[in-house]
Parts: C-alpha cells; structure tokens; sequence
C-alpha cells in the first residue's frame, strides 16, 4: 500500500491523506481487507506524532482494523496489527496492553510460523513512554 510506503519515508502527509483515501475506496467497494490496512496504516501515521489525542484515535482506528481482521480471517495482518497496537500502547506507558497485545501478536505468528515477524515482534520492549507533553489536549 502506497500509504505504508510514504509512512517509511517519514512523509506522514502524503501517507495520511493516502490511507484516508484508502479507506473511503475501500469502504465503498465493501473490501473489509484493504479497509483494515488503511485504518491500520492511518493509526500507524497517527501514532508517529506521539500526541495524546492522536495516540487514542490511532488505539481506535487500530481496534477497528483487528475487528475486521479477525472476522474475514486474515490472521498474518492480524498478528501484523496487534503489533501496532502493542506499540501503540508502549508509547501510552500502558504496560498491560503492550502485554496482551504483543501475546497475541506472537501467539498468531507462531501459530503460522511466521519466522520474520516473530523476530521483528521480539525486538519491542514496554515502559518507552513517548508522549509529547506539549500535545497534550
């Protein structure tokens, strides 16, 4: 998805404005899929900001994303956005989500054995609160 792509770059504009079009489409075409990689991605530019309020949109947009997921069966986005989420809740301080959420994540990659993203799930650690005080709203 083009939206990921400019999140990489650190082009958080393009890549919002890129995942609200996304799922505008996707809503209209009824994709329940490319929907939930949009919110995803959408949450994931929101949580780059590290604004509170952003931080419980991004918490938001990424629990409708897992809805989705976990209703068509895409259990590797699945695995994939509870990571997100666990990061999501490391920036919150929220040690108790991290830890659910990051269970969850590497309990579906095992399941699949889904070797890379175990790894890359391993490397995530709690209590890295990264809020901007100053965004605090």
């Amino acid at each position: 998805m083009l939206a990921s792509c400019r999140l990489a770059d650190d082009r958080l504009d393009e890549a919002r404005s890129l995942s609200n079009e996304a799922i505008r489409l996707a809503e209209n075409a009824g994709d329940q899929f490319t929907q939930s990689l949009a919110r995803r991605s959408l949450a994931e530019c929101l949580a780059r900001t590290g604004a509170v309020k952003d931080l419980h949109e991004a918490s938001d947009l990424m629990l409708s994303a897992i809805a989705m997921q976990e209703e068509i069966g895409a259990k590797p986005e699945l695995g994939r956005s509870y990571v997100s989420l666990a990061e999501i809740a490391r920036m919150t301080g929220d040690d108790v989500d991290f830890g659910h959420s990051l269970g969850q994540a590497m309990r579906l990659f095992t399941d699949l054995n889904m070797c890379w993203d175990i790894a890359r799930a391993s490397q995530f650690r709690p209590q890295m609160r990264t809020i901007n005080p100053s965004s605090a709203a």
